[in-house]
């Protein structure tokens, strides 16, 4: 039987910028991984698998639209039969603010399943996930009226509070009738829970 081992770490660095080219955030994680599998019978018929590591999650433009030095300015007019009245301007820069401490959102992923041939070019996968986020990050009031807020990993001052937990099952069929043509059949049946913890 053949077992292949394979060790590695992903290295990322994200850099936010608001409107005006100002740096206001960095994040930097290194997240390593490991995966193992065992080719049974050595034929490639069946191969069990299983893997483990971290992921840096992407939070797209979250930190750039909270910070927002512009705004969104929405300006009303009012027609008057033969014109436009201005009413006036609503809104304007947000005012929130960054934890000066805020880390990056991670997940743990776990993975184990099993790559079985079931015809000469058919195979079924069956592969379990469980996968747990940290370090996630919401907003917060900043001050006592909560006039302004803050994106902070410690909301009301709690660690370890926002959590999200994944759990899924994915079945897949993956056919290849013809050199020219493939199939890919797949279900998941997944449990997903996001539990602020306050």
């Amino acid at each position: 039987a053949a077992i292949a081992l394979t060790l590695g770490a992903r290295y990322d660095e994200v850099k936010y910028y608001l409107e005006n080219d100002e740096k206001v955030k960095s994040f930097t994680r290194i997240q390593p991984r490991v995966g193992v599998s065992w080719d049974v019978f050595n034929n490639s018929t069946t191969i069990l698998k299983a893997n483990a590591g971290e992921f840096m999650e992407d939070t797209a433009l979250t930190l750039p639209g909270f910070l927002a030095r512009q705004g969104t300015v929405l300006s009303a007019f009012l027609f008057n039969g033969e014109g436009y009245d201005f009413l006036g301007a609503f809104g304007g820069p947000s005012g929130n603010i960054l934890d000066p401490s805020l880390r990056p959102t991670y997940s743990q992923q776990v993975s184990g399943g099993i790559t079985q041939r079931i015809f000469k070019n058919t195979s079924l996968d069956v592969t379990g996930i469980y996968r747990r986020n940290r370090h996630m990050f919401e907003d917060s009031c900043a001050d006592a009226d909560c006039s302004r807020y803050e994106l902070t990993n410690r909301p009301h001052g709690l660690d370890d509070v926002l959590r999200s937990d994944y759990r899924g099952l994915i079945f897949k069929v993956e056919s290849r009738p013809t050199n020219a043509m493939s199939w890919i059949f797949s279900y998941t049946a997944l449990s997903c829970a996001l539990r602020p913890t306050m």
